[in-house]
């Protein structure tokens, strides 16, 4: 492969749709589908815009390589006199100012992805693209994050290897290496095997809540006393929102009672035996690991799958880790102009 082209584009709506299957093949096990990035776009306040840039090499018409950029403006704020004084021709002015996010909507910070094996050439054409927007006159900050596969590849680069660096880990997945939920269970070390089989009691013998399963999501708040209200309340929260997904395989789990829905799990099937999953709690006396459980439950008897993700805040990451969810190294160049 002698060259990579780069396309740009401010939103996701031009991206060709001819593209869109290879890029849900090339974000397999990230994000369930490229339908989850249309409604992150959606939902991004007005002080955020996008830029998108898909790597194609001469070998393949499909993208091989995905970044997505978040352009976050900051508050109009005016240059101080020793700014002015040290840049003479720097007028006194307000400016919006912003700073520039590598972040693929849905994924654990990633900002770009390339398929393995071209995941060599990803150093150049990214580091330029880096340097562009740096480069800009609107924007002061910069932060990329990439998985540890491409370190070797990304790091040479002087405009990378002049940031700041960050390493961390990030939750990858809870592979089924387990034969069933039961199983499973009994491989956790005592001390989270026991406060699983606690919350379980608790939240069915003490609260009383039933576990529901839905292939439709009106089904699951038909029948209840406050059903109806929920519903309507939960189609203004931004995180229902960012799960309607019109075009994927999806199943609602709940927890709930015959007046209305205590906790409300999307579990959806992304590609080549990865699921996702988030949950809603509507009840805070339903222990929070639970729901957890329940996905987890259910993701064992799904006889395709192999991976399970959870896509909601890394809040939790120490508890996943405990759950046997596996882990990556990633990280964190950051570079800020010297005048700021």
């Amino acid at each position: 492969m002698s060259k990579i082209i780069t396309q740009k584009y401010t939103s996701v709506s031009e991206i060709d749709l001819e593209f869109i299957s290879p890029l849900e093949e090339l974000l397999e096990g990230k994000i369930p589908s490229f339908e989850f990035i249309t409604n992150a776009e959606k939902l991004a306040s007005p002080d955020t815009k996008f830029n998108y840039f898909l790597f194609f090499g001469n070998q393949t018409n499909a993208p091989i390589g995905f970044a997505q950029i978040k352009l976050v403006k900051d508050a109009p704020q005016k240059k101080g006199f020793l700014q002015r004084l040290l840049k003479k021709n720097s007028p006194a002015r307000e400016i919006n100012e912003n700073a520039a996010f590598w972040n693929i909507s849905g994924t654990k910070g990633d900002g770009i992805v390339f398929n393995p094996k071209y995941s060599q050439h990803i150093g150049e054409k990214t580091t330029q693209v880096f340097k562009d927007i740096i480069e800009r006159e609107d924007v002061y900050f910069q932060k990329i994050n990439f998985s540890e596969r491409y370190q070797k590849n990304l790091i040479t680069s002087d405009a990378i290897k002049s940031s700041s660096q960050n390493e961390h880990i990030v939750i990858d997945s809870l592979l089924k290496n387990k034969s069933s939920y039961e199983e499973y269970l009994s491989s956790l070390a005592d001390g989270t095997k026991n406060q699983i089989i606690q919350s379980w009691k608790y939240s069915q013998r003490e609260l009383a809540f039933k576990m529901g399963e839905y292939e439709n999501l009106k089904e699951a708040f038909h029948y209840k006393k406050r059903g109806g209200e929920q519903l309507k309340q939960l189609k203004q929260n931004e995180k229902f929102k960012l799960y309607n997904l019109k075009n994927a395989q999806m199943a609602f789990l709940t927890f709930e009672t015959e007046v209305e829905i205590k906790a409300l799990s999307f579990f959806i099937k992304g590609t080549g035996g990865h699921y996702f999953y988030d949950s809603i709690i509507l009840d805070e006396s339903l222990p929070e690991l639970i729901p957890h459980q329940q996905v987890i439950m259910h993701f064992f008897e799904q006889t395709e799958g192999n991976r399970l993700h959870y896509l909601g805040e890394e809040l939790q990451q120490d508890y996943l880790l405990k759950l046997g969810f596996t882990y990556t190294k990633q990280y964190s160049y950051t570079v800020k102009k010297n005048d700021h």
